[in-house]
């Protein structure tokens, strides 16, 4: 089973229990073209509560894939954003990613917007 976020491996064994976030922050998972999905989109779905953020699902990686692109899509159409377009996430996000990179914990390629803005705005990381 392959992240949807970084496309690494994850090891999952086959019929066992999957509740996994991976290292770059996704919490979806896709094998043999099915996606593995977290209890919370479906609750999402049925109980209608609002979507948690797009990072949530897909993490922060730069890679991307069809399928991650449509994944994405498809949480934009149910009104998911970015964590750092949210303005109430924002400034938690962007200091937690700065200093993850910094101190090597995330080692993957930023999404280039998420990138973009942390090499864009002074951020003090306390």
């Amino acid at each position: 089973m392959n992240c949807l976020g970084c496309t690494i491996d994850v090891g999952w064994i086959k019929g066992t229990v999957m509740a996994y976030t991976c290292y770059c922050g996704a919490t979806v998972f896709h094998e043999d073209g099915h996606l593995v999905l977290p209890v919370s989109f479906y609750r999402c779905l049925i109980e209608g509560y609002d979507f948690p953020h797009i990072d949530y699902y897909v993490g922060k990686s730069a890679r991307t894939t069809p399928e991650k692109e449509s994944f994405i899509v498809l949480l934009k159409g149910y009104g998911a954003i970015w964590s750092w377009d949210c303005p109430e996430c924002r400034q938690r996000i962007l200091e937690r990613s700065k200093m993850e990179v910094e101190n090597h914990l995330y080692r993957l390629p930023l999404h280039p917007e998420l990138q973009r803005i942390i090499k864009n705005t002074s951020i003090h990381v306390v």
